[in-house]
Protein backbone atom coordinates (compact mmCIF):
# COMPACT_ATOMS: atom_id res chain seq x y z
CA UNK A 1 0.00 0.00 0.00
CA UNK A 2 1.39 3.31 -0.93
CA UNK A 3 1.25 6.40 0.93
CA UNK A 4 -1.40 8.28 -0.77
CA UNK A 5 -3.42 5.04 0.00
CA UNK A 6 -2.47 4.64 3.05
CA UNK A 7 -3.00 8.05 4.58
CA UNK A 8 -7.11 7.62 4.84
CA UNK A 9 -7.10 4.77 6.41
CA UNK A 10 -4.74 5.86 9.21
CA UNK A 11 -6.46 8.72 9.66
CA UNK A 12 -9.88 7.07 9.21
CA UNK A 13 -8.98 4.48 12.05
CA UNK A 14 -7.41 6.15 14.77
CA UNK A 15 -7.80 3.76 17.62
CA UNK A 16 -6.39 0.74 15.54
CA UNK A 17 -3.72 3.60 14.36
CA UNK A 18 -2.73 4.21 18.56
CA UNK A 19 -2.71 0.50 19.54
CA UNK A 20 -0.67 -0.97 16.38
CA UNK A 21 1.89 1.81 17.08
CA UNK A 22 1.99 1.35 20.83
CA UNK A 23 2.45 -2.68 20.45
CA UNK A 24 5.60 -1.21 17.69
CA UNK A 25 7.20 0.79 20.38
CA UNK A 26 7.33 -1.66 23.35
CA UNK A 27 8.57 -4.19 21.14
CA UNK A 28 12.31 -5.26 21.16
CA UNK A 29 14.55 -4.29 18.73
CA UNK A 30 17.41 -5.75 17.23
CA UNK A 31 20.67 -3.39 18.07
CA UNK A 32 22.67 -2.09 14.95
CA UNK A 33 24.07 -5.07 12.73
CA UNK A 34 27.91 -4.90 12.35
CA UNK A 35 29.83 -6.17 9.03
CA UNK A 36 32.46 -8.17 10.80
CA UNK A 37 32.74 -11.75 10.86
CA UNK A 38 30.93 -13.52 13.48
CA UNK A 39 28.38 -10.79 14.23
CA UNK A 40 24.71 -12.25 14.32
CA UNK A 41 22.58 -11.21 11.63
CA UNK A 42 18.61 -12.68 10.53
CA UNK A 43 17.07 -13.53 7.80
CA UNK A 44 13.53 -15.06 7.50
CA UNK A 45 13.30 -15.17 11.15
CA UNK A 46 16.48 -17.46 11.77
CA UNK A 47 19.89 -15.86 13.55
CA UNK A 48 23.13 -16.63 11.59
CA UNK A 49 26.30 -15.41 11.98
CA UNK A 50 28.06 -13.52 9.80
CA UNK A 51 31.45 -14.73 8.29
CA UNK A 52 33.24 -11.65 5.95
CA UNK A 53 35.18 -12.82 3.26
CA UNK A 54 37.64 -10.07 1.59
CA UNK A 55 38.58 -11.07 -1.73
CA UNK A 56 38.35 -10.05 -5.58
CA UNK A 57 35.27 -11.08 -7.60
CA UNK A 58 31.94 -10.41 -7.41
CA UNK A 59 29.80 -9.99 -4.13
CA UNK A 60 27.95 -12.72 -2.79
CA UNK A 61 25.90 -14.00 0.46
CA UNK A 62 25.55 -17.40 0.55
CA UNK A 63 23.65 -19.44 3.64
CA UNK A 64 25.47 -22.08 5.07
CA UNK A 65 23.14 -24.41 6.43
CA UNK A 66 21.07 -23.47 9.06
CA UNK A 67 23.43 -21.44 10.97
CA UNK A 68 26.00 -19.22 8.90
CA UNK A 69 25.78 -16.97 5.99
CA UNK A 70 28.76 -16.15 4.45
CA UNK A 71 29.51 -12.39 2.72
CA UNK A 72 32.52 -11.79 -0.12
CA UNK A 73 33.18 -8.72 -0.79
CA UNK A 74 36.32 -7.05 -1.91
CA UNK A 75 39.13 -5.66 0.46
CA UNK A 76 38.55 -2.28 0.07
CA UNK A 77 34.36 -2.43 0.35
CA UNK A 78 33.78 -0.17 3.42
CA UNK A 79 31.21 -0.76 6.25
CA UNK A 80 28.17 0.92 5.08
CA UNK A 81 28.97 -0.57 1.36
CA UNK A 82 28.62 -3.93 3.18
CA UNK A 83 25.51 -3.02 4.56
CA UNK A 84 23.96 -2.09 1.17
CA UNK A 85 25.32 -5.23 -0.31
CA UNK A 86 24.09 -7.72 2.46
CA UNK A 87 20.66 -5.87 2.60
CA UNK A 88 20.54 -5.97 -1.79
CA UNK A 89 21.91 -10.27 -1.26
CA UNK A 90 19.35 -10.82 1.06
CA UNK A 91 16.28 -9.08 -0.62
CA UNK A 92 17.74 -10.63 -3.51
CA UNK A 93 17.06 -14.23 -2.18
CA UNK A 94 13.79 -12.96 -0.24
CA UNK A 95 12.20 -12.25 -3.92
CA UNK A 96 13.34 -15.39 -5.21
CA UNK A 97 10.96 -17.18 -1.76
CA UNK A 98 8.04 -14.69 -2.67
CA UNK A 99 8.23 -15.72 -5.95
CA UNK A 100 7.33 -19.41 -5.09
CA UNK A 101 5.11 -18.35 -3.05
CA UNK A 102 3.17 -16.39 -6.00
CA UNK A 103 3.53 -19.67 -8.00
CA UNK A 104 1.57 -21.44 -5.29
CA UNK A 105 -0.73 -18.95 -4.94
CA UNK A 106 -1.82 -18.10 -8.51
CA UNK A 107 -4.16 -20.95 -9.20
CA UNK A 108 -5.70 -20.23 -6.13
CA UNK A 109 -6.48 -16.74 -6.93
CA UNK A 110 -6.70 -16.82 -10.57
CA UNK A 111 -4.09 -14.98 -12.04
CA UNK A 112 -4.36 -11.72 -9.00
CA UNK A 113 -1.21 -13.17 -7.83
CA UNK A 114 1.04 -12.20 -10.63
CA UNK A 115 -0.11 -8.77 -10.83
CA UNK A 116 0.67 -8.27 -7.27
CA UNK A 117 4.31 -8.83 -7.81
CA UNK A 118 6.35 -9.27 -5.18
CA UNK A 119 4.76 -7.49 -2.48
CA UNK A 120 2.22 -9.96 -1.71
CA UNK A 121 2.41 -12.28 0.76
CA UNK A 122 -0.57 -15.34 2.12
CA UNK A 123 -2.50 -12.71 4.26
CA UNK A 124 -2.53 -10.14 2.15
CA UNK A 125 -3.64 -11.84 -1.11
CA UNK A 126 -6.07 -14.18 0.74
CA UNK A 127 -8.34 -10.16 1.15
CA UNK A 128 -8.28 -10.49 -2.31
CA UNK A 129 -10.98 -12.43 -1.61
CA UNK A 130 -12.48 -11.54 1.64
CA UNK A 131 -12.07 -7.90 2.99
CA UNK A 132 -12.22 -9.02 6.47
CA UNK A 133 -10.80 -11.03 9.29
CA UNK A 134 -13.71 -13.34 9.41
CA UNK A 135 -14.51 -17.41 9.65
CA UNK A 136 -14.32 -17.03 5.39
CA UNK A 137 -11.21 -15.39 5.62
CA UNK A 138 -9.97 -17.87 8.38
CA UNK A 139 -10.79 -21.06 6.45
CA UNK A 140 -9.70 -19.93 2.99
CA UNK A 141 -6.26 -18.89 4.51
CA UNK A 142 -6.48 -22.60 6.32
CA UNK A 143 -6.58 -24.29 2.91
CA UNK A 144 -2.70 -23.62 1.95
CA UNK A 145 -1.47 -22.27 4.85
CA UNK A 146 -3.21 -24.61 7.77
CA UNK A 147 0.15 -24.09 10.01
CA UNK A 148 -0.60 -19.77 9.98
CA UNK A 149 -1.39 -19.05 13.16
CA UNK A 150 1.45 -20.41 14.92
CA UNK A 151 3.37 -18.81 12.47
CA UNK A 152 1.95 -15.92 12.98
CA UNK A 153 1.79 -16.05 16.66
CA UNK A 154 6.32 -16.49 16.02
CA UNK A 155 5.85 -13.12 13.45
CA UNK A 156 4.14 -11.27 16.03
CA UNK A 157 7.06 -12.51 18.65
CA UNK A 158 9.98 -11.57 16.80
CA UNK A 159 12.23 -8.89 17.51
CA UNK A 160 12.12 -6.13 15.09
CA UNK A 161 15.22 -4.45 13.21
CA UNK A 162 16.62 -1.27 14.13
CA UNK A 163 15.48 1.35 11.74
Amino acid sequence: MTKPYAWPYVVGKPRWTKRQRAQLQTQPTQSQRRMVSDASHYFLGQRYRLRVIEEGGSHRLPLRGKASMLLTVRSDTTPEKKQEIHHTLCRAELKKLVSELLDKWQPILGGYGQRLGYQAHEDQMTHLLERHHNERFTGLLDQPLPQWRPLREELNGLVLAEF
